[in-house]
């Protein structure tokens, strides 16, 4: 079974990490204990550890921000189980030349997420709790990470979009809203509430 190298918490305030650089190219033999990938946070540089021996399959391309405990790569134990994920879940970047067949490969699979059903999104676990803890219908959002997996950025965007929309005037009760606030009675004669000293 493939091991995952995910972004480790730091620090009690550490939400997320960027990959910075990977030390072995994608399908390579690594080492347990070997540094196998360079990430930053706000504070820090830091140097992540293979939990495990394994071929190397990489997730996520120099530069991707993911959430704590988001997969960076995985590392398969044997060639075999190396192909068969990387036809499940092609890789963000590789050395060379198979750098243009790995972005088409994303590309498609992309495309594919944004066709699948709802029960079938590929979604982050933090994405998902904050979807669902905010009731947002988390199968509308567009993925911005790895093969289209939406991330905690993509539902973020997506409530302040909510946020900022107009609330739709079908739905709205007697009275006005103003500034975002509903009012219960419309004060369209401006001497019908007039105070008397």
């Amino acid at each position: 079974m493939a091991i995952s190298t995910a972004i480790p918490k730091l620090g009690m305030t550490m939400k997320d990490a960027k990959v910075v650089e990977w030390k072995f190219p994608e399908g390579e033999w690594v080492e347990v204990n070997q540094v196998v990938l360079i990430i930053e946070t706000a504070k820090v540089t830091y140097e992540v550890e293979a939990m495990a021996s394994g071929f190397l399959h990489i997730l996520a391309a120099p530069e991707t921000v993911l959430p704590v405990g988001e997969s960076a790569g995985l590392l398969a134990e044997t060639e075999e189980e190396l192909r068969q994920l990387q036809a499940e879940r092609p890789a963000s970047v590789a050395a060379g030349s198979e750098r243009p067949k790995v972005a088409a490969a994303a590309a498609a699979e992309a495309e594919a997420a944004s066709q699948r059903p709802p029960g079938r999104v590929k979604i982050s676990p933090a994405a998902k709790k904050m979807a669902e803890t905010h009731g947002l219908d988390f199968s509308r959002i567009t993925g911005s990470g790895p093969g289209g997996r939406i991330v905690k950025e993509d539902v973020e965007k997506a409530l302040a979009a909510r946020e900022a929309a107009p609330a739709p005037l079908a739905e709205a009760p007697a009275g006005e809203v103003i500034d975002g606030k509903r009012v219960k009675e419309s004060m369209q004669d401006p001497t019908k509430n007039r105070l008397t000293s």
